[in-house]
């Protein structure tokens, strides 16, 4: 029985805690996220700021290459659009580490949220030699 409300009492002080933890988070929806709300988040203001990313939104996707081997030549480039095929959140700590949550509650880094992979590919297209950068990313169950 001792064991029992141990048990309990746990579980209902970390539910609490969760509870009140998601009620002083600030969401923020990322289609109505302006310069100066982006500032704060960037900056760190307030690391109670979520970024709501719900299902359907549509988000330009843009891309850059950095490196001391090669160049991307030209500035960064718009790639089309991401599309949000589920609800989610985004949260940065300590101006470095983004987490994620499904749920405002639970939060996990990028590699434990994410699986998938990246792939590279060298192909000739129209006898034109050509690169193809490609990511595929699940959400980790």
């Amino acid at each position: 029985m001792k064991k029992f409300m141990f048990s309990f009492f746990v579980f209902s002080s970390f539910s609490l805690f969760a509870l009140e933890e998601s009620r002083d988070l600030q969401v923020m929806t990322i289609t109505t996220l302006s310069q100066v709300d982006l500032d704060v988040v960037l900056n760190q203001a307030d690391e109670n700021i979520v970024i709501e990313f719900p299902a359907g939104t549509i988000v330009p996707l843009k891309f850059f290459l950095k490196s001391d081997l090669i160049t991307f030549i030209g500035e960064e480039k718009r790639l089309g659009q991401l599309k949000a095929e589920s609800t989610f959140y985004v949260r940065l700590l300590r101006g470095e580490e983004f987490l994620f949550s499904l749920d405002l509650i639970e939060w996990k880094s990028i590699l434990d949220f994410f699986t998938g992979r990246a792939d590279i590919a060298l192909s000739i297209e129209e006898k034109i030699p050509s690169i193809t950068f490609g990511v595929e990313a699940n959400q980790r169950k």
